[in-house]
């Protein structure tokens, strides 16, 4: 049977039945239930689960698992020994699970990424997020090239991800590899259903409340990886994502559902907007960046009066952000954003992120970048007004003088 005509089988047999359990370091030979198969033969296992068999588009761990699930047809898993032997080093031993300890510091998880133990430290909940990741990639691209060229990325970020979400701290920037490009990942979510009694989001003019969240995955981006077919898979997962996160357990429930997704650059979010917003005077600054393509923002916060933000659209960056407004965003201190720096003071407005959006804005003008007038004293105070306000607000008040006791008249 050929291979392409194998893969077509077996990709369209997954699509209709339950995600997989991803076999992670169990013992050898397995015990194949009714109706499943060995993948690799009677007695066999996988000895390398994160390798992908090249001609079927599937990583062997995943393949073994929908095979002992009997997600595979029998007719189908008798022609798989002889294609994934090498590839997918099947022997009588499988693998032996080595992953780090919990507690292991970060760049021992991260080197660890990539060989056998590429399932490692995913919790359960992970894996069926996991599952689903591979299941909708294979809806999106019933080729698998998905799972050979953007998977492995994702999972390496996500796993990196993990490790911060526990302390909740933004994971730090990537330093990607050669061939690869450090992306962020946005989804704006709405809904129309919800109750908004508590006044918690800003309801639009439609009456759909609308809200951007970001994904916190520091994924390094293969050119390989097809970035239309990353992005549709992003959108197909992202209220389960968003849910497994914490955003709220509830999302289905209300209606919820990822209205659009984009994957900017980490360049353009953090580097082109974000340091200029946290830093409103950066190009005011000795050791300006270089920038062919200067756009300036004005924000407006509450009833204060606007003020503008000079950012560096080079490389079309405003454009790959879309609908997501990354520089209100970095101006509101979203802790999808920043989580230390709140550059104009905004967090007295409300503790939460979502609320104090409806009182921050931000518009991409037509007004040309003039140095001499951008990184004048008058420009500067307009920019530092609210913090400048809350900080006399907030002085000790100043202890009234006694008054002198007069002196009594000399006789």
């Amino acid at each position: 049977m050929k291979p392409t005509r194998l893969l077509t089988r077996i990709t369209a047999f997954l699509l209709f039945t339950k995600a997989p359990i991803l076999v992670s370091g169990e013992h050898c030979p397995h015990q194949v239930p009714d109706g499943g198969c060995s993948v690799c033969g009677e007695d066999m296992c996988v000895g390398n689960p994160a390798e992908f068999v090249a001609e079927l588009g599937l990583p062997c761990g995943f393949l073994e698992s929908a095979g002992l699930n009997g997600q595979i047809p029998q007719l189908d898993c008798a022609g798989l020994p002889s294609m994934i032997l090498t590839t997918c080093g099947c022997s009588d031993e499988g693998y032996v699970e080595n992953c780090p300890q919990d507690g292991a510091d970060i760049p021992i998880l991260i080197a660890s990424i990539g060989e056998e133990q590429v399932y490692c430290d995913l919790n359960q909940s992970d894996r069926n997020l996991f599952e689903l990741l591979v299941t909708a990639s294979l809806e999106v691209d019933p080729t698998g090239a998905f799972l050979q060229t953007c998977l492995q990325d994702f999972l390496q970020g996500f796993q990196v991800s993990d490790y911060f979400f526990t302390s909740n701290v933004v994971p730090p920037r990537q330093d990607c590899e050669d061939g690869k490009t450090e992306i962020a990942m946005f989804t704006v979510i709405a809904t129309s259903t919800r109750d908004n009694t508590d006044n918690l989001y800003e309801v639009g003019e439609d009456g759909i409340i609308k809200i951007r969240s970001g994904w916190d995955v520091p994924m390094c981006k293969s050119s390989f990886c097809d970035e239309d077919v990353l992005q549709q898979v992003l959108q197909k997962v992202a209220i389960d994502y968003f849910q497994q996160r914490g955003d709220g357990s509830e999302l289905r429930a209300q209606g919820w559902y990822a209205d659009s997704t984009v994957i900017p650059t980490a360049e353009c979010v953090f580097d082109q907007i974000g340091a200029s917003v946290i830093n409103p005077e950066l190009y005011c600054q000795a050791g300006t960046p270089a920038c062919s393509n200067m756009k300036i923002a004005e924000i407006t916060i509450a009833d204060d009066a606007p003020f503008d933000i000079a950012i560096c659209a080079d490389d079309d960056c405003l454009a790959s952000v879309g609908p997501v407004d990354v520089v209100g965003n970095f101006a509101n201190a979203d802790p999808h954003f920043s989580v230390s720096e709140d550059p104009f003071c905004v967090r007295d407005i409300a503790s939460n992120a979502y609320t104090r959006s409806q009182y921050v804005s931000a518009e991409i003008t037509d007004k040309v970048f003039d140095k001499t007038q951008y990184c004048t004293a008058a420009a500067y105070r307009s920019r530092t007004a609210r913090c400048g306000q809350l900080r006399k607000a907030t002085k000790s008040p100043k202890v009234p003088k006694v008054s002198k006791v007069s002196k009594a008249p000399k006789v």
